[in-house]
Parts: C-alpha cells; structure tokens; sequence
C-alpha cells in the first residue's frame, strides 16, 4: 500500500494544488478503464466529459487568478494525440464526427477569449478601476497584456494545440481559418505590447521620480519629460494613437493635480500664516501654467520628434478639453483659492494702518473692528471637513462656502472704503491703505473722491513751478551770488541743492501715489 503513495511537498498556492490534484489524480482515476468495470458507455463517456470540464474549469480559474488567459484543451485531447501520426499520412477517417465537434467547439472558444482580450480598450479597464487613475495605471497595463500575450504565445507553440491546428487543417474544417485567426491575432497584438512597453520603459523611469517629489521639485524636470512623451510619440508604431496620448495626457494631468495636493498640502492651508498659504497657490499655479507653456512649445514642434522614423504618427489634434478639463477646472479652484488668500492679505493690512488727522482715531477703530470682523469669519475656513483644492472632491460645500464669504467681505469691503472716504475728505492722504486701494469695491468708491490727490498734486506743481520760476529769475537779473541758497552751502552747491529740494517736492508725491492709476 505505502509503495503506492506518492509522497512530495504541498504548494503554498492553494489553487496551483487544486489544479495538480485534478490533472494527476482525478482525471486519471476517473478515466482509467480499469476503474470503469461494469459502468455503460454513456456513463463513462459522461464522466469524461464531466471531469475534462472541471479540468478546463480550474485552468481558467487559475488563469483569472494570475491574470493570465488558458487554453482549455478539449475533451478528446488524448485521442488526437494518438490519432496525429495516422491523420498526418491523409487517414483522416480516424478523426470521428464527436472528436471533430469537440475540436471545432474548442477552437471557436479560444477565439472568442482572444477577440475579448485584444478588444479590451487601455482606457476603459483603467478608468473602470478608480476614478482618477495615475500614469502607473498604463504601464501596468501593457506589462500585463504583454505577459499575457507571451503565454498565449507560449500556449500557441504547445504541440497539443498545434497539432490541434493541424488536424482541421488536414480534415479542411471550415474552423481552420478561426485557429489562424488566433494565431494572428496574438502575433500582431503581441508585437504591440513589446513596441510599447519597449518604449514606455523611458517614460516609466521618469513619472516615477516625478511622482516620488513635490511640485516646486518637479518643475525642472517637465520640459524633459514631456520631451520623453514626444519621443515616445514619434518613435513608437503603436502609441502614437489619439485613444493612447489622450489617456496618458489625462493620468498624467491626474499625477500633476495629486502632486500639487502634496505640495499645498490642503488640510492645514488655514491652519498657518496667510501670505505663505498665498504664495504656496500662487507658486502652483504659475508651475502648472509653465507646464501648459511647454506643451503647447511641444505640440507646436513635433517634427523634430520624428527625425529618422519612417511611418507617419497621428498628429496631436484632440481638443484641448478631451485631456485638460480636470486640469483647468482644478487650475480655477487654485485661482479662487488664490483670490480669497490674497482677500485676507489686504484685510491684514489694516492692522498696520492709523490715520491722521482730526478724526484718525475714530477711523482707526473702525478699521481694527472691521479686522477683527474678519478674522471671525476666516476661522470658520479652519473647520471645514473637505478638500478645499480638490474640485471633484465628494460632499464638498467650497463653492457655496466661497460665495457666502465672498458676499461677506464684500460687506467689509464697503466698510473699508466709507472709512477711506472719511480719512481723504480729513487729511487727504491714504498713502497707508496700499493695494488696499486697488480692491474692485473700495476703487470703485473712493476713484471718484481721489481729485483731491491730483489737485492737491496739481497745487504743488504749480507752487514748484512759480518758485523755480522766481529762483531762475534772481539768477538771470542778479547773479549768482544773490541767489537765495542755504548759507552753509556754497552759492553753486547750494543752487544745486535748492534745484534738487524742488524736484524731490515733486516726484516723491508722485512715487507714493504711483500704484493707483488715476485718469
């Protein structure tokens, strides 16, 4: 009994050890004649049909599990094999209408499994996984098929299923040209995935190191990379297809949006200082313009991207909302989130501001409420539960939360500019508001109050003008000794000096009223 026994190690893959059971053990002893004694033909012929399938059945399985597509093998494997050397001498009388069936029945199966795997869109397995899948996606892809199609090579160059093809082709079974079929197929689909993945290898490479950074590190490395995608473009037979570029240009706009999230770092925008949080948008979004910029340098030049290539590549003529519309519309959340950032600059502002004059305090205090009135309302920013850079981002309030802030400050906004209309009718200066005064609202109130600047501008040309007027004329009549000049100067020096008071008098009130255009 125990000489029997066949004795080894166990597979650590529980189906691998299904799959040697059924080929090594059931199968057999199912179909050993033997073990059939007694047994009517229909049912053994059941049994053999019972267990090819389960046989077939696990193969499949196994091949889901590993991602690979199996050959089932027909039911009359063993037949064939024995019939082969007979059938190859034209005694095709040996192959039986039920052994015919079965191979015809097998083939068709296996050209309907290839069809389903050479069909298969890169765009819509990969974006059937996940919403906003990144580069990695694709090159998985084609590693995969690529594996794939190897083994359907490696199964096509097994004398079981060449001699399967060999025998519809000498019992000239109209099925014959379907095995051909898989055979091209395979062949053809096979020399796509090696050119691409050959290619994409490159690539690869660099999204990698891309994607491991943040985004102020990664600008150098765009214009090289894109030139990579170009080189890529002209030189590989297959890529170079709409359906391919436009889905590597949309994965790779997905890895530019998740790598400025890594470097904005969304959930503690609010938490810190407002001007870094400024400049952290600002930042991005002048890389991802910088981006766009190289593209387009790209897109405009890509003959040189097929110098020593000779096929013809499908020019990049998509519309540029088929591979930049996530891109621009996360691109008009970092403007609005510039925006408001920038809001909360010039609010911070009043802090440093204090007016003069006679009523400068009480100016003064209504600016620090008005601060302080902010600040109340940007802390609710701190709270909020969502991405606030992320647009697509699920229950997400920004949009309604930016408007009502936005309608907030506006308020604010009035405020500021009734207080600014109080400071220039009493001192006629608001040199200390800044850009305060370049705000949409405030500009629109205080542009028609600042002809009191530019006359009082106006004035003091005038004033200049008459005194250099006088000084010019004391010069022409009565020398220069009798010029009115500062007494420890010397009369040239002096002269000089006075000139030089004159025009300061001028272009210093010009330099601090310079950042307002006024018509």
């Amino acid at each position: 009994m125990l000489d029997s026994l066949l004795i080894g190690d166990l597979l650590p893959n529980p189906l691998a050890n299904l799959s040697v059971l059924c080929d090594e053990v059931f199968f057999p002893l199912l179909n050993n004649t033997v073990n059939q004694v007694g047994w009517t033909s229909v049912i053994a012929n059941d049994m053999k049909t019972e267990s090819q399938e389960m046989r077939n059945g696990i193969a499949q399985m196994k091949g889901l599990v590993i991602n690979r597509t199996i050959f089932p093998l027909p039911i009359c494997m063993d037949e064939v094999m024995k019939a082969a050397p007979e059938i190859a001498t034209n005694d095709i009388f040996v192959v039986n209408p039920l052994m015919k069936h079965s191979l015809e029945f097998m083939v068709v199966k296996w050209l309907d499994s290839v069809e389903d795997l050479v069909n298969i869109k890169a765009a819509e397995k990969i974006n059937s996984k996940e919403n906003y899948p990144l580069p990695e996606a694709i090159f998985s892809f084609w590693e995969s098929r690529l594996e794939n199609l190897e083994s359907l090579a490696d199964q096509l160059g097994d004398r079981r299923i060449k001699t399967i093809g060999f025998v519809l082709e000498k019992i000239q079974s109209i099925f014959e040209h379907s095995y051909r079929r898989i055979v091209e197929l395979v062949l053809e689909s096979l020399a796509e995935a090696r050119d691409i993945t050959k290619f994409l290898a490159p690539l690869k490479k660099k999204m990698d190191k891309f994607e491991s950074n943040d985004m102020d590190d990664n600008r150098q490395d765009i214009r090289s990379l894109m030139l990579t995608v170009g080189l890529v473009w002209g030189h590989s037979r297959y890529f170079h297809t709409l359906n391919n570029m436009t889905l590597f240009f949309n994965l790779f706009h997905n890895s530019l949006i998740d790598c400025v999230n890594r470097t904005v770092e969304p959930d503690s925008i609010f938490q810190g200082d407002v001007d870094e949080a400024y400049k952290k948008v600002e930042t991005n979004i002048q890389h991802l313009d910088y981006y766009k910029y190289i593209y387009r340098e790209c897109r405009k030049s890509l003959k040189k991207f097929k110098i020593g290539t000779t096929f013809n590549s499908q020019d990049w003529t998509w519309h540029p909302e088929e591979v930049f519309g996530r891109l621009d519309k996360f691109l008009v959340r970092l403007e609005e989130l510039k925006d408001l950032f920038n809001t909360g600059r010039d609010f911070q502002k009043l802090e440093k501001i204090v007016m003069g004059g006679l009523k400068g305090r009480l100016i003064t205090t209504g600016l620090e409420k008005i601060l302080e009135e902010y600040n109340s309302i940007y802390r609710d920013w701190t709270n909020v539960q969502y991405n606030p850079i992320d647009p697509d981002a699920e229950n997400s309030h920004f949009e309604k939360d930016r408007l009502i802030f936005k309608a907030k400050t506006d308020i604010m906004e009035r405020m500021v500019s009734f207080q600014f209309e109080k400071a220039l009718e009493d001192t006629h200066e608001l040199l200390l508001a800044g850009s305060l005064l370049l705000r949409p609202i405030i500009k629109k109130h205080i542009e028609p109050l600042m002809h009191v600047v530019v006359d009082d501008f106006e004035e003091e040309i005038t004033c200049v003008k008459e005194d250099f007027n006088n000084f010019r004329n004391v010069f022409i009549v009565l020398g220069l000794n009798e010029l009115p000049t500062d007494e420890c100067f010397p009369k040239v020096s002096g002269a000089v000096s006075y000139l030089k008071k004159l025009r300061h008098r001028i272009t210093t009130l010009h330099k601090e009223h310079e950042l307002y255009e006024y018509p």
